[in-house]
Parts: C-alpha cells; structure tokens; sequence
C-alpha cells in the first residue's frame, strides 16, 4: 500500500495543524490536534489508525496536501451541488445577496470569484467571509444528509435542530416565541396579549415569531429538511397526523435533546413545515373557501351518513380514491381537508390508526340506518338513544318532539304506533294483501256514508283484517290509496265525496248539543256523534270536560253553555234523574233538599213538576205520600240492612238494638214505621256486617262496611280526577266523574264515599265531602 485515504475532515484538519507529511507527526501529541478545530473524536480514531499503521510499516502518507491554485476561487465539494441555499443557516443579507445574483444551490458557487462577487452591492467583507465558512461547513459534510432514518430518529434530528437554533436565539426573544406558541396553558397566546406582557406592540410580537421560525428551519438545514420528508412520508403511509399522543410513541422522553412538552414541537412544526400534518391539541386550521376541499369533504360526508359506519382514514382514502374526480387524492391532501372539516370528527383509538364519524348525522339519514337494522318499529327517543350510542352525543342533536315532527314529513317512513316509526319492512301485511285491505275500507265507507277512523274499524272489528295490523298500519294502507281522502288523525272518507277539510270533534259536540235541544249524558253525544264521525269514548270524555261551550249540568248531563237554567225543566221532569239524585244523596231525601240539588224554588213550578216525577215513581218510598217541605224520599233499593249502617257510620260505638229502632224512627220517619225491634234484631244477627259484644250491643264491621266496593281502585280514580283538574271537588261530582269513566256508583252514595276516600294516600278532606290532592 504507497499511501491512504484521507477523509475530507481529516485532511482540514491537518492543514489546519500544518502537518503535511507524516514526519509532521513526529513528536505531536493528539491532544493538541484535538484542539484544532473541527478535530472531533472519530477524526482523533482515524488519525490514531493512520499512525498505528505508519508504525508497523504498512504504509506511508506520499500525497501532501496540495493548496488550491486560487485562494479567490470559491470550491463546493461535488456531494453539495445539490444543496438549497434556502436550506442553509444563511444571514438575511447574505441570503439576498445570493438570491439578487441568481444563486439557488450551493453547486451554483462552484468557481465564483469572490473578488467578482464583492463588486455587487451590499457585499462585502463580513459576507465574504460567512459565505466562505458555509462553504467550509459544507466541505466537511456538515450539511449533507446521513442515511435514512427511521421514525425516531427522524424526530430526534428535529428536536435536536429545534433546540439548536432556539439556543442561539435571545433570552428575550426565546421567550417571546415560547409565550406565543405555547403560553396559553400549551395553547397560543394573541399577539396582543404577549406585545402587553412584553411593553412591545403586535407587530413587534409577530416579527420575532417569524425570524425564529426562519432560524429554526436555516439551522437545520437539508438535514431538518431531509427528517421533515421523512416524517411527512411515514404519516402519509399511515393515512395519520402527527398527534400529542404519536409524537410521544415515536419520539419517547429521553430522547436526546428533549427538552420540552411535546405539544411545543408540534407547534413550532405546524408553522415551519406545512406538508408535515402535525396537529397540535386544541388546534383546527380553518378551511378555505377552495372547491377542491369543498368537493372532497362533501363526497366524505355522504359516505359517512349513507355507510353509517366509522371507518379509518385509511378506508376513507380508498373509497375517495375509487371516484372518478378524486383518484389523484393523497393521504396528506386528506389529512389537511380533515383538520378544517367542520361536518367530520376524527377520533383517535389508536394513535397511528384514526377513524371518521359525521359530526352531526341528517335525522333521516341516522333514522334509516337504525330502522333497517331493527326488527321492530322505534320511538323518537329510542332512535336518539341508540344514534348517540352508536355515533357520539354531539352526532345526534334534535329533541324526541322534533324528530317526531320531521319523521312524519319524511318520505319513506311509516307511523305504525302511538309514537313509533317504521320502515316498509315493519308492516304485518304484504304489499298483496294490501288492495284486499282497501277495498273492504272502501265498501265500508260507502255503507256507513260517513268518514271513518282506522281506530273505529279496529274497535268495532268492522271487517276482517290481516294478522297483526292496527289503526296505524291501516291509516298508512289507507293512505296510499287514491280512493280515499285524508282528513287527519286517522280518519278518512272517500274521495268522490269531496270532503276537504277533517270536521274536528270540539266543533261537532255544540252541533250536537244544539240538535237535541236539550241535555244528554256523554253516552248519549257520543252515539249522536259517531253518526256524524269516528270517535272514541275516552278522548271524547275528556273533550267535553274541557269544552268551553259546554257545562256540566248535573247527574251525568252536560248542556251549552248559553242554555243557562232553561233546561232545568228536562232534568226534574225525568225520573230516571229524579230517582238517581235520591239514590245517590244522604238517606233519606227531604222534599225541600231535593229542591236544592236541583236548584230549583219549593214555590215554583219547577217543584211542582219535581213533585210529579217523585209521586209518579214506583221506585221511590215517600212518607208522608203527599208533597211537602218535610216529606222524606228515599230509594227502594236502599235495604234495612243498609239504612241501619247508615246510622251506626257517624257513631262509632255499639248502640243496642232497641236504641237502634229509636235511631231508624228519628232519621227516617215513616218510611220503615212497619219496622219492628224483633225484626230488627233478627236483621242484626243474620248479617255478616254487623257483630255484638257481651252486652247485647251491636257494632258494624269496619272491614265489612266498605269491603263491598274496590276501594283502592276507587281512591286511585279519584285522585287522578283532582290532580288533573287541580280543584276542590265534591263527592256528588266526584260521583258522576266516576260515572263516566265506567264505575259502577248505583249503590254508591256521596256518604259512603266519602267514607272511602278519607282513608285514601294523596286526598284530604277540606270541607264536608270535599276533598283535595295533597
């Protein structure tokens, strides 16, 4: 071997110690080469390896160094050419000295003059000088690219050039870029807010932040350039930003030159390298008003609502890329249309693998999706439910009364329940049977030549139906059919008749009322009224009760209004109500009472007529049998057995037999005068309602008294009743309430009711016979 191979380091170094044969070596120490500049510890191993083999003879240093024929003539190492200056930790004046001469890589100064060069203005010595030393730093290979590295290293060569070019900046102006960047609990701080803190103004703030940022990315160099690449290149294979979370996996803590929260270098890459998708926390970049973006979010949007699913980016990227106007998309390009999406949520279950959900789901879209993986109908409030389970509160936003609404308007879906929606699927029958179905409709509408609800047809079973199909798969039949005309709510008539407008039931029930000129019971409007429509009992009930135009006129008849006690006449002169009234009042009926039930004068003509219906029915006991104010009434289905409960109720205490006949003859007169004491005791003892001590004395059986009635049930009607109409309300009222809504009360008295409710959770007892909810 005549000689070796020097490495360029090595050979500056050299020359930098003048050494020029090997025989300059002799008597050196390598402490004092290490001194030279430049001279690292591989430079030192390398030198150490020369010398060992000089020793063993294996070869001598023949070739000296030789100097260039020019010292004026600038050299760029061949490995450099290719260098950007706008790469290289360059001096703003130097910087535009070389982009005013036309100078784009550090290839193109290979050969420069720099006596030619000094002759542009702005140049001069200093610059001469730096631009020299660039080129030395070059030639030592401080600015080429080392092999690829991976992930990790990548981010450590960025970290590491973050915290170079931050160490060569001022302490001031360090701080300034750290507040702005990072000082709004690792969020940025306004210009306005760090120009205050700092006695500086917003301009001053904004242009420090831009000469560090320069710094970072001029001190870095191709090197920071070459990892930025790097990084770029490995989120775009991963269809991923760069997150807090994946910064953290990639780059871990001890990682040298880390210095700071991750977030901070997320941040400083967020504004020095755009194509690098780092996505600080808390941070949105705002989008443009570019239609290529616009085209690809929308496209993104409408696969998302229609798919229902939350698929990765990755997934996302392909089936974007399988549309014909989008093929050229990238990951990146995707990535930068989802951090200004305002319509996209990316989540993050996996650092490096993000998934896709809609921001806010179309109601209709999201009720589609769950109806047709649901094997029955579902409630607006189930389908909010399990759309926010499946997509994310913030996804599913309309309240159940709004999504009720526009479910109803939405093509496509079906009412098939009081508050459920379905689709086609949900329908007990078949699309076969359905004209089956209206035919039958039809031919009933013409017999009963009257609109007809779906909910009459199924109460009533007017014609035989498929399995499984109710007023709301009817009316949703029904309505497909150009035969017949929707008048609402279910109710329907045909077409030919020319019905416009559904006849509401509040404007039917005056009509009605008027029709018969006098009062009737909520029985008898409600078969005058389905003559007219469909109606059902229950909701009629609670129609009447709440019309303006109608007042309860007593015993269960209600009348108009504007009647007044015109129709005063029809109630005494009827001796179903006559005998009702008595029936249910405290026994025994005096005449003058009777009076006062029915509001009517003792001297009118009203009373007479009262007087006639009481003397002409052969349901009634009337002692004396002639009219007068103290004439007692009293129901001939009123026993012995109960007359004598009567008198022990209000007691409370045993009463003998005997002190019983005196009781009966001083409450009820004449009416049980053929009533002995033997048969009253014969009475006591042969019913189970009553019981007798030692002495001969006779109680009534609490538990007995009363156990003949549902009490419970009773109570729980009741309570219902002044609850709902928030009022104090008597037990003549509360009886014919309870009438209405199915209660046998014939046998019931305003008395023993009363007796009832006393003991009743929920009332109270306000007054005598009137009660509350507590």
């Amino acid at each position: 071997m005549s000689g070796f191979v020097l490495s360029v380091r090595l050979a500056h170094v050299l020359e930098g110690g003048n050494i020029r044969l090997s025989g300059d070596l002799h008597g050196r120490i390598y402490a004092d080469i290490a001194r030279i500049r430049n001279c690292g510890k591989k430079t030192i191993e390398e030198l150490r390896e020369i010398v060992r083999e000089l020793q063993l003879g294996n070869g001598i240093i023949t070739a000296a160094i030789e100097p260039r024929a020019n010292i004026n003539v600038l050299v760029v190492p061949p490995i450099s050419h290719t260098i950007r200056l706008e790469e290289l930790p360059l001096s703003p004046k130097l910087a535009n000295l070389l982009r005013f001469c036309g100078y784009s890589k550090l290839g193109d100064l290979h050969g420069v003059n720099t006596k030619e060069l000094m002759l542009v203005k702005n140049c001069g010595r200093r610059s001469i000088l730096e631009l020299i030393d660039l080129l030395r730093r070059a030639e030592l290979g401080e600015f080429n690219s080392a092999p690829e590295e991976d992930v990790a290293g990548s981010l450590r060569t960025i970290v590491q050039a973050i915290e170079r070019a931050m160490n060569k900046v001022s302490s001031r102006n360090r701080e300034i870029f750290e507040q702005r960047l990072f000082g709004n609990e690792s969020n940025p701080r306004t210009l306005e807010d760090v120009g205050r803190e700092f006695k500086i103004t917003r301009e001053r703030v904004r242009q420090v932040v831009k000469v560090v940022l320069l710094k970072i990315n001029r001190e870095g160099g191709p090197v920071l350039a070459r990892a930025l690449d790097r990084i770029a290149r490995e989120c775009g294979v991963r269809v991923c930003p760069l997150t807090h979370v994946l910064f953290e996996s990639w780059c871990d803590t001890g990682s040298a030159g880390r210095l700071r929260d991750a977030g901070f270098y997320l941040r400083v890459l967020d504004h020095i390298a755009p194509a690098v998708p780092s996505w600080p926390q808390g941070s949105r970049r705002e989008g443009t008003n570019d239609p290529e973006i616009e085209r690809i979010q929308r496209a993104l949007v409408d696969w998302l609502r229609a798919s229902g699913t939350q698929p990765t980016a990755t997934q996302a990227l392909q089936h974007l890329k399988a549309l014909p106007k989008l093929r050229g998309l990238t990951a990146l390009s995707l990535l930068a249309v989802l951090r200004g999406a305002d319509k996209v949520i990316v989540d993050f279950p996996e650092p490096d693998r993000p998934t896709l959900r809609v921001a806010r789901l179309r109601l209709r879209d999201l009720a589609l999706l769950l109806l047709t993986d649901s094997p029955k109908p579902l409630t607006p409030e189930e389908i909010i439910e399990r759309g926010r389970n499946r997509f994310g509160g913030d996804a599913v936003l309309p309240s159940a009364r709004a999504a009720e609404n526009a479910l109803t308007s939405y093509q496509g879906f079906y009412r098939l329940g009081p508050r459920s929606f379905g689709l086609r699927k949900h329908f007990a029958s078949t699309e076969l049977q359905w004209p089956e179905v209206c035919d039958r409709f039809a031919t009933f509408l013409r017999y009963e030549n009257r609109p007809v609800s779906t909910i009459e047809v199924l109460d009533k079973q007017s014609f035989p139906l498929p399995t499984g199909v109710n007023s709301y798969e009817l009316a949703e039949i029904v309505r497909g059919d150009v035969r017949f005309a929707d008048l609402g709510r279910r109710l329907f008539s045909l077409a030919d008749w020319g019905e416009r407008e559904r006849e509401h039931i509040k404007d039917l029930l005056p009509r009605v009322l008027a029709e018969a000129d006098h009062p009737l019971t909520v029985m008898e409007i409600y078969e005058a009224l389905t003559r007219l429509r469909s109606a059902t009992f229950p909701g009629l009930l609670n129609i009447v009760r709440k019309h303006p135009e109608i007042r309860p006129i007593g015993f269960g008849y209600h009348g108009l209004s504007d009647w007044g006690d015109s129709r005063k006449g029809f109630l005494v002169s009827n001796r179903l109500i006559v005998e009702r009234a008595i029936r249910r009042a405290e026994w025994p009926v005096r005449f003058d009472r009777l009076c006062e039930i029915f509001d009517v004068s003792t001297e009118s003509t009203l009373a007479e007529t009262l007087w006639r219906s009481c003397a002409g029915s052969d349901k009634l006991r009337r002692a004396p049998d002639q009219r007068g104010s103290d004439t007692l009434l009293l129901h001939k289905s009123v026993s012995l057995e109960q007359a004598l409960a009567s008198i022990f109720r209000p007691t409370g205490r045993p009463i003998p037999a005997y002190e019983l006949e005196w009781e009966l003859t001083a409450k009820f007169g004449e009416l049980f005068s053929h009533v002995g004491l033997q048969q009253i005791e014969e009475r006591l003892a042969q019913s189970a309602l009553f019981l007798h001590n030692s002495a001969g004395a006779f109680f009534l059986d609490a538990d007995l008294d009363l156990g003949v009635y549902d009490v419970e049930t009773l109570r729980t009607a009741v309570l219902r009743e002044v609850v709902e109409s928030h009022e104090i309300i008597s037990c003549d009222d509360l009886l014919e309430r309870l009438e209405l809504l199915g209660f046998e009360v014939e046998g019931l008295s305003a008395g023993v009711l009363a007796s009832i409710l006393r003991g009743g959770k929920g009332l109270q007892e306000v007054g005598n016979r009137l009660f509350r909810a507590t």
